[in-house]
């Protein structure tokens, strides 16, 4: 958490937008680490944005129906529309989730459901983006941890930690 902190966290100094990966084997924790720092953090942004990345009809499909990036060739207005808002100055601190990015773009993959994330990236220079992801393909994209699983003792003291209980001389 802390290193998702030190990176994504708004800072009332200086333009850049910031990405992170999380990457890591499936069903690791990913998701829920996503989940538990938005929650977490919640008051420090204007606006927290969490989209299904797991393929490009995911993406573009929201629960209500709407579609915040619509990709079908001939009318890409509202993903252009999307993507201005996030450039809007006053709109600095967002907090873009793509969680469950599976299918990437590669010129050698004929597949209909992959895309090119960052073709879906805001071109402010704020802001703040997290992905959860599979695949280690995204390194250059961002800072980036690779989730591993847990040895017994490691999830024991995590708990312990979680519920508040001290370790110390244990």
């Amino acid at each position: 958490m802390t290193q998702l902190e030190n990176v994504l966290l708004p800072q009332t100094s200086g333009d850049q937008q910031k990405v992170f990966i999380l990457y890591g084997l499936g069903e690791i924790g990913k998701t829920q680490l996503a989940g538990n720092f938005a929650r977490k953090h919640q008051a420090k942004y204007d606006s927290i944005f969490w989209l299904n990345g797991r393929d490009k009809p995911s993406l573009s499909a929201e629960p209500n129906g709407s579609h915040l990036y619509e990709d079908n060739n001939k009318n890409n207005v509202l993903t252009d529309k999307v993507l201005e808002w996030f450039s809007i100055n006053e709109n600095r601190d967002w907090l873009l989730i793509f969680d469950n990015i599976d299918e990437h773009y590669s010129p050698n993959l004929d597949d209909d459901n992959a895309y090119y994330i960052k073709d879906y990236f805001p071109s402010a220079p704020h802001g703040s983006i997290l992905i959860t992801t599979r695949r280690s393909c995204f390194r250059g994209f961002g800072v980036t941890l690779k989730l591993t699983p847990l040895d017994e003792e490691q999830g024991r003291e995590m708990l312990m930690s979680y519920m508040g209980i001290s370790t110390i001389g244990q």
